[in-house]
């Protein structure tokens, strides 16, 4: 088992390529809107699920064109929040932020979901099941394609590759300028590389992705990630970026790695015929995370001292 240290969003689209099936089981709606859009153009069946109390619901969201997807039902990218914030929040008021009965049962569930698209049974694909783990019954209701839906309906084609990752966001946009030639990058989300702290007002130099910034806006001063900006600085932050003009000097700073833009992912081009597409980077994906396994050397060691009968052995940290 691996994981990355990241916003999904700053992991990229690798980790979407990569697997079989995206399981979607994040508190942030916006981090849910990002992995059904990218799961969509990537052909990927998504699992998503969630839960309140003793309710939950879930659904599998097929990985082809023209299908319901999550976005049909939830439209909006409203909240960045994490886990542990809300449940920090929800405790210092007193309230049980979660039913692990309800986790475990909505967990299983997704889980079997999973195996059975891992063996062809897309039986549950589509419509959205609710349950009650009060109540030993489920219920089920038909989505349909939302015609006003904001999100990613199609999967792409692969238009070329890319080679490897750039550095930089300039970098990225000069080599698809010599590959693809005229039309636009559009990133996976809105990438800022200037805006002003919502505590103090301040301008912060960010470089990084939308998510990333919302998870915590504040400037240094404020107790934020985010250095100050020099003085006079005004905000700025782009989605789509015209391959025909060189991007401005404070957008090209912005690393590559901190949009999500990494090795084994892709970012979505549209070509000067106006016909939308997948560029593709080369490289492994799995560079970027890190194995659960602990190392030896840090784990917790038994150490074995001489004991009276009824005595426990003691563990001591090495």
């Amino acid at each position: 088992m691996r994981y990355a240290e990241s916003l999904v969003q700053t992991a990229g689209d690798g980790v979407i390529r990569w697997a079989d099936v995206v399981v979607s089981a994040v508190d942030s709606v916006s981090a849910r809107a990002w992995l059904a859009e990218r799961s969509r153009i990537h052909g990927r069946v998504m699992v998503e699920g969630g839960f309140a109390a003793a309710e939950f619901n879930l659904s599998a969201f097929l990985g082809t064109s023209g299908a319901v997807c999550y976005r049909c039902l939830n439209p909006g990218r409203q909240s960045s929040g994490s886990c542990r914030a809300y449940a920090r929040a929800a405790e210092s008021v007193s309230i049980i932020p979660a039913i692990q009965t309800s986790a475990a049962v909505l967990g299983g569930m997704m889980a079997e979901q999973v195996i059975q698209i891992l063996i062809g049974n897309q039986e549950w694909a589509g419509p959205r099941a609710y349950g009650n783990v009060r109540h030993p019954a489920l219920s089920t209701a038909g989505l349909p394609v939302n015609p006003d839906c904001p999100g990613q309906h199609n999967v792409l084609p692969v238009l070329g590759e890319l080679g490897p990752a750039p550095a930089t966001v300039g970098e990225l946009a000069g080599r698809l300028r010599e590959t693809a030639g005229r039309g636009w990058l559009l990133l996976a989300e809105p990438a800022i590389a200037d805006i002003a702290c919502t505590r103090c007002h301040e301008m912060c130099r960010v470089r990084a992705t939308e998510s990333a910034w919302l998870a915590r806006p504040l400037c240094q001063g404020c107790d934020g990630p985010w250095p100050r900006a020099e003085a006079g600085t005004a905000p700025q932050a782009v989605q789509l970026l015209s391959l025909d003009d060189e991007v401005s000097a404070r957008v090209g700073a912005i690393t590559s790695e901190a949009i999500g833009v990494r090795p084994g992912g892709a970012v979505v081009v549209m070509d000067g015929e106006g016909q939308h597409g997948l560029v593709l980077i080369t490289g492994d994906a799995e560079r970027a995370w890190r194995p659960a396994t602990p190392d030896p050397t840090s784990m917790t060691a038994i150490r074995r001292h001489p004991a009276t009968p009824g005595q426990r052995v003691s563990a001591e940290d090495t």
